[in-house]
């Protein structure tokens, strides 16, 4: 079916959903007390990846790294908690918590609760002693209001059609870019920005080393140059990953699944021999069935210089409003 058409056919239910998401908004208010402590929203306006849990993890080391007592939020999507909320250990099931909470927990050395309920999770944060939360996700949750919002946003064309659901993959009107205190826009996408929010690009690339699941020392990429290597990839654009590996000079072997994808045996059965490498959120969740062979390749984000300064500074109001 040609776009053009089936934009016409969904366009009276892209509409529908804009009077329900504009309801919601209006009569599910947050707690008229207010926030125990400052949140700031790391989300996205549309569906799909846009680089949240990266930028998530981005967001928390640098913060982390200028003093600041911060706790990470997480859904636990995949998991089983539910509402929640729960803190998340950094060797906890993912089965249970949820991968992206997992690798929070893992990588980052503050606490990560998980749990489908925000205010929930924001309350339990404010009980360890933390100062300022931040959320992976969670922008369109109808029961909190976030202090700070950092609005990502991935590609050539980070907001498509500039549609609602189902006609575009917006999950909200363009205008909430307006109320967001920045937009971190990655890829070479020059997407329509609102002239009133500050934009700062980043990239994600592969690190240039991968660590091996049963502990131990990492291995330059370079070592396997020219060589055929599984890869595994369980997330939005798998390709990100697989095209990553071959600028390392790796023959890679694909073997993409669905974003939270909870792999069994089976799964694995073609990877017989070879290096297998895998994605950071992969990792959690592959630990169960790893030999030797099993490596993870974790993302870095190369963020504009300027992005630092302002989230500091963003961070440091935040604060200053709740005193």
């Amino acid at each position: 079916m040609k776009r053009g058409v089936w934009v016409c056919a969904t366009y009276p239910l892209a509409l529908l959903y804009g009077a329900v998401a504009a309801w919601r908004r209006r009569f599910l208010k947050p707690d008229a007390t207010g926030n125990p402590i400052p949140v700031l929203v790391v989300g996205n306006l549309t569906v799909g990846g846009a680089g949240k849990t990266p930028l998530t993890i981005w967001c928390s080391e640098t913060l982390l790294a200028d003093g600041f007592s911060i706790a990470v939020l997480a859904s636990g999507y995949g998991g089983r908690l539910g509402a929640g909320p729960a803190l998340v250990p950094p060797e906890g099931p993912a089965h249970l918590y949820g991968d992206e909470a997992v690798l929070l927990a893992r990588r980052l050395g503050c606490p990560v609760i998980a749990g489908r309920d925000r205010a929930a999770a924001l309350a339990m944060a404010s009980t360890l002693g933390v100062r300022l939360a931040v959320s992976d996700d969670g922008l369109q949750h109808p029961r909190w209001r976030p202090d700070g919002v950092l609005v990502a946003c991935y590609g050539p064309q980070p907001f498509g059609n500039g549609l609602l659901l189902p006609a575009g993959p917006l999950r909200e009107p363009l205008a909430r870019l307006d109320a967001a205190d920045a937009v971190l826009a990655g890829g070479e996408g020059n997407g329509v920005f609102s002239q009133h929010t500050p934009v700062f690009h980043f990239t994600i690339h592969a690190e240039p080393w991968a660590c091996p699941l049963g502990g131990g020392p990492p291995v330059p990429l370079q070592v396997w140059r020219g060589q055929v290597v599984h890869a595994i990839a369980g997330m939005h654009e798998p390709h990100r990953f697989f095209a990553d590996l071959r600028a390392f000079g790796l023959e890679v072997q694909e073997h993409p699944f669905a974003d939270h994808h909870a792999y069994g045996a089976a799964d694995l059965d073609a990877m017989t021999d070879g290096v297998v490498l895998c994605t950071a959120k992969d990792a959690v969740k592959l630990r169960a069935y790893a030999d030797e062979r099993y490596h993870e390749v974790s993302a870095r984000v190369e963020m504009d210089p300027a992005a630092s300064e302002f989230l500091l500074a963003l961070a440091g109001r935040l604060l200053d409003g709740a005193v």
